[in-house]
């Protein structure tokens, strides 16, 4: 696949300048698929989402055998312990099912919130990196390497505490939250780096869990835990530290995932990017 081909397409898309077709991205299944050459799962459960030879095989398995890249679509595989990764590096834990993984919450102290600094012998994000750089060794080129699934701001706070606490610590707690968003952002950013760096060590692309191609420091931003709360606490809560995050960024698309939405894109679209 010609990327930097690729790359100018994504440029022309985002300048709103692609006028001959509009954009497609097609993943078309391969008749005949060999399903028998998929490499078996490890018995343990743990080790499907984290044996790095077993995913390189599985992710080489599904780019190459089960599907054709049309249009604007291209081969990627990214790292994934699920949305609470950011979490997890800030302190909490994580648990695996068979196709899902949630968060441990570990702040029990309603009164306390510790300081979150960026440890980077905190193994989750050592095994991230590592996981990431062999992902990259693999590829060399051949299919784009993704950044994982980073959930900083509200989220990250929802990962160590629990949605309920928190909502509860918005009322009780409001600066003390503040502070916490701006600490785990710092973290967030010495991973983004760090995810970036690793990522891109064999061509200058990227992409993320949404499999949208860059040619930047492109990432998608978020606040899943919005829709608990109101458009007046989001303006309070949530923008500052989502307009560092962009600001932080060289660009970025704004996932909402959640049915009230206009009180939500309102906000973001008086954002200039």
């Amino acid at each position: 696949m010609d990327f930097d081909k690729l790359a100018e397409k994504y440029r022309l898309l985002w300048a709103r300048e692609n006028h001959d077709r509009p954009f497609v991205v097609l993943y078309a299944p391969k008749e005949n698929i060999r399903w028998e050459r998929m490499p078996k799962a490890p018995q343990d459960l743990r080790a499907r989402w984290m044996d790095t030879e077993y995913l390189i095989r599985r992710h080489r398995f599904y780019m190459e055998e089960t599907s054709v890249c049309l249009g604007e679509a291209f081969p990627q595989a990214w790292v994934n312990f699920g949305p609470d990764i950011m979490g997890a590096i800030c302190g909490c834990g994580i648990e695996f099912g068979e196709d899902t993984s949630w968060a441990v919450h570990t702040w029990q102290d309603a009164e306390k919130f510790p300081d979150i600094r960026f440890d980077e012998k905190n193994p989750w994000f050592v095994q991230l990196q590592e996981m990431t750089k062999a992902f990259a060794a693999d590829s060399r080129g051949e299919y784009v390497v993704g950044i994982t699934d980073l959930h900083p701001g509200l989220d990250g706070i929802v990962s160590l505490r629990g949605p309920e606490t928190l909502c509860i610590d918005l009322i009780e707690e409001p600066e003390m939250v503040k502070k916490t968003t701006f600490q785990i952002f710092e973290v967030f950013k010495k991973v983004f780096e760090a995810q970036y760096r690793e990522a891109t060590r064999f061509m200058p692309y990227t992409s993320n869990w949404m499999n949208v191609f860059s040619a930047d420091r492109e990432y998608v931003t978020s606040c899943d835990f919005s829709c608990l709360i109101s458009k007046e606490m989001y303006a309070e809560f949530v923008l500052p530290e989502m307009k560092a995050e962009w600001d932080f960024l060289d660009s970025s698309i704004y996932h909402l995932d959640e049915r009230r939405r206009s009180r939500i894109s309102t906000r973001c679209a008086r954002r200039k990017s």
